[in-house]
């Protein structure tokens, strides 16, 4: 089974990702939140029990989910893991409104550019992502197969030229830019103060964390190199704004507010660098 999951998808999946200390205790989190997620949902939403349980396991999969692309983000971090698992969990306990396939998705798309894994995309994964990404073009617009478009061009350009992904990025820049001939499902949408405040003080802050990251000390799967700072370069830009055309297009803050503390959560540890380089300026 490895051996097929390894050759089919290497890049989605990574099989042979080495997984960090903390993550032997990520069972037990997640069932603990599990919990927490049920009770909220039973006696303060006043749900159904199979409708609170079915809205649990969904919020631990965007969980999961948020703290497999954390690790793609930020891969020579694990001191973070576990203050930031906590705090990704918790921020699920109090939104209604789930979105697992599109958890999955900003999960897959960071993997594919990052190349954490070592290997080139197969012709697999790009049917199955193209799959994938069609699903969500139905149910939610145009973002999704731009964001894929934008994600094969880069990796693309990075390294390799592999001209698999040509057709791929055709057909993807073709259904996204049907947007500017028929522009429905998405509208400008006003954000309430917190949301607002989220949205630009997050951006800002990871948008700097990038700016100064020079170093990714992090092998990859295969471990002959290190990881591109290129690569998480673009997969942390590319998250960033996809994120903020959610909230303010599509009004959609607070189905995406674990993957927002995600990045608040990454950028945090670095915020020293900031304070660091204003005082390096004032003695110049």
């Amino acid at each position: 089974m490895k051996s097929i999951l390894l050759n089919t998808f290497p890049t989605i999946l990574r099989p042979n990702r080495k997984k960090a200390e903390f993550e032997k205790y990520m069972p037990v989190l997640t069932l603990v939140l599990i919990v927490l997620y049920f009770l909220y949902g039973v006696f303060m939403l006043q749900a159904d029990y199979r409708l609170a349980a079915v809205d649990a396991l969904k919020k631990a999969m965007m969980f999961y989910s948020a703290f497999l692309l954390m690790v793609e983000l930020s891969p020579d971090s694990q001191n973070i893991y576990r203050n930031s698992a906590l705090a990704i969990g918790l921020s699920l306990i109090v939104p209604r409104e789930t979105s697992v396939i599109a958890s999955f998705y900003f999960l897959f798309m960071t993997r594919i550019l990052t190349k954490g894994s070592g290997y080139l995309t197969t012709v697999g994964e790009l049917v199955f992502i193209t799959l994938y990404t069609m699903l969500l073009f139905t149910l939610s617009g145009f973002l999704y197969p731009l964001v894929l478009a934008i994600t094969l061009i880069l990796d693309y350009q990075f390294k390799h030229r592999d001209n698999r992904n040509l057709p791929f990025i055709a057909l993807h820049l073709a259904v996204g830019l049907l947007w500017l001939k028929n522009p429905f499902g998405i509208m400008t949408r006003n954000l309430d103060l917190f949301g607002g405040l989220t949205v630009f003080f997050v951006s800002i802050m990871y948008i700097f964390r990038l700016s100064i990251l020079k170093n990714v000390l992090s092998f990859n799967d295969i471990g002959n190199n290190i990881i591109s700072p290129r690569r998480i370069k673009a997969a942390g830009i590319l998250m960033v704004l996809s994120l903020l055309i959610l909230a303010i297009g599509y009004g959609q803050l607070y189905r995406f507010l674990h993957l927002w503390t995600m990045l608040l959560c990454i950028t945090l540890p670095y915020m020293k660098d900031l304070k660091n380089l204003f005082e390096k300026q004032k003695t110049l």
